[in-house]
């Protein structure tokens, strides 16, 4: 016969007959089988069968009938990649200025509509287009924006 071990409900759905059990030493376990009603959050079971996996386990009550609560679990901690905790993305550089004329080898001059560090949103006067350019391909004609 095998050993039940001691174990806790996190939770059961009636409507499916199936929920998750804690044993002791904090593994958790899917469980479909049970010997009990009324299954609650927190309480304190007996696990039979945890030897041959989730598909085994059969849900049990301690043999004089009691009913025990476990106290409420502590939350889980946010689990985050090494080394980003507190950390923020560094912003780069500030791209070109909103507004600033710029001329462009092969669409001709326009100006600034929006910028990251590396690439410039231009619309250009000829066309009236606006196309997105790399900063290093457009060169500023003033420092004052255009009006």
């Amino acid at each position: 016969m095998a050993k039940a071990v001691e174990g806790t409900i996190i939770w059961y759905r009636e409507k499916f007959a199936r929920g998750v059990v804690m044993i002791e030493g904090g593994r958790r376990y899917m469980f479909t089988k049970t010997e009990l009603e009324d299954l609650e959050p927190r309480l304190k079971v007996l696990v039979k069968n945890v030897a041959k996996g989730p598909a085994g386990i059969v849900i049990k009550g301690y043999e004089d009938g009691r009913r025990e609560f476990a106290p409420e679990p502590k939350p889980m901690p946010i689990r985050r990649p090494a080394g980003t905790a507190g950390k923020r993305k560094k912003r780069g550089e500030p791209g070109i200025a909103h507004g600033l004329s710029v001329v462009h080898p092969q669409f001709g001059q326009g100006f600034v509509v929006s910028s990251t560090p590396k690439m410039a949103r231009v619309r250009f006067t000829e066309t009236g287009e606006e196309r997105s350019c790399r900063i290093s391909t457009v060169r500023v004609l003033d420092a004052q924006p255009a009006t």
